[in-house]
């Protein structure tokens, strides 16, 4: 807008001399998940960031950290920790206040529960479940890797061509290390 200054001498204008600024609004985030422990580096994207030192990012209501406002449309921060779920996420400056509701997904480190075996014949049956997925699930008998199977899965079926006894073990990759 225009700013107008007058007084008893006359008046004197400044074209385009002040600009409104609506409150923030997030478009989007990326990443949309990332762990419990916290850290995750976060773009946050959509209008009306304001390079002002009262802005706070918000995850579930805690306040995330290294918030830098990159520009009118940008801003990059750090997750802090959170239980595992979904949580809103908050933008607020001198301006407003924006809610992205659902905006962040934390997960716990996965972990394998309720393992099972069987074995019918020369045939081997593993079944388990997951807090999480993980990354990959690796199927080791002794040392030799038999199977590499996606992070999510729940089962294993293996057929042994050899008599004698062999220690088998399912192994759950996450973040490229073992948990």
């Amino acid at each position: 807008v225009n700013v107008v200054v007058s007084n008893n001498f006359g008046s004197d204008t400044l074209p385009g001399g002040y600009t409104y600024n609506g409150p923030p609004y997030i478009i989007g985030i990326d990443p949309v998940d990332g762990t419990v422990a916290g850290g995750t580096s976060v773009l946050i994207s959509g209008t009306n960031f304001t390079n002002s030192a009262d802005t706070t990012v918000t995850f579930g209501g805690s306040n995330a950290t290294q918030v830098v406002v990159v520009n009118f449309n940008t801003i990059t921060c750090q997750t802090p920790p959170h239980s595992a779920g979904v949580v809103n996420v908050t933008v607020t400056n001198s301006n407003g206040t924006h809610t992205l509701n659902n905006g962040f997904t934390y997960h716990g480190d996965p972990a394998l529960l309720n393992f099972q075996h069987s074995k019918t014949g020369n045939t081997l049956n593993f079944t388990w479940q997951l807090t999480e997925p993980g990354d990959n699930i690796i199927v080791y008998r002794g040392n030799q890797v038999i199977a590499n199977l996606g992070g999510g899965a729940l089962s294993f079926t293996y057929k042994e061509t050899s008599f004698g006894y062999f220690r088998y073990t399912v192994a759950l990759y996450y973040n490229s290390s073992r948990v």
